[in-house]
C-alpha cells in the first residue's frame, strides 16, 4: 500500500515537527505505521511512504488511513481516507483468479 500527501504549511515557520500514520481495518484498533521527520519546519513537503497492509488473499477489508501533524509542543491534527483493500481476486498462493 502506498500513501501519498503533502504536508500541512503551517502558520510559524518552526511550527511542523512530523507526520504520524496509521492504519485501521475493518473497524478494529488503530495501528501506528511510521513517523514521518518533516520536510522543513513549515511543512508543504510532498511525502510518498509505501508499506504493508495485512489483509490476506480472498479477503475484503475497509481500510482506513490517518496522517497526523504535530507541532514541537505536541498539538496534532489529522486528515482521515478510507478505500476498500480486496484481496478475493487472489487464491492462498497469491495467484490471481
Amino acid at each position: 500500500m502506498s500513501v501519498s500527501y503533502t504536508e500541512p504549511v503551517l502558520s510559524l515557520p518552526e511550527d511542523l515537527q512530523k507526520t504520524t500514520i496509521t492504519h485501521q481495518l475493518g473497524g478494529g484498533p488503530s495501528v501506528f505505521v511510521m513517523d514521518v521527520t518533516a520536510t522543513s519546519p513549515a511543512g508543504g513537503g510532498a511525502i510518498v511512504q509505501t508499506f504493508d497492509v495485512p489483509v490476506a488473499p480472498g479477503f475484503r477489508q475497509a481500510l482506513t488511513m490517518s496522517v497526523m501533524a504535530t507541532n514541537p509542543s505536541g498539538t496534532s491534527s489529522a486528515a482521515l481516507a478510507s478505500k476498500t483493500v480486496d484481496r478475493t481476486a487472489v487464491s492462498s498462493s497469491g495467484i490471481r483468479r
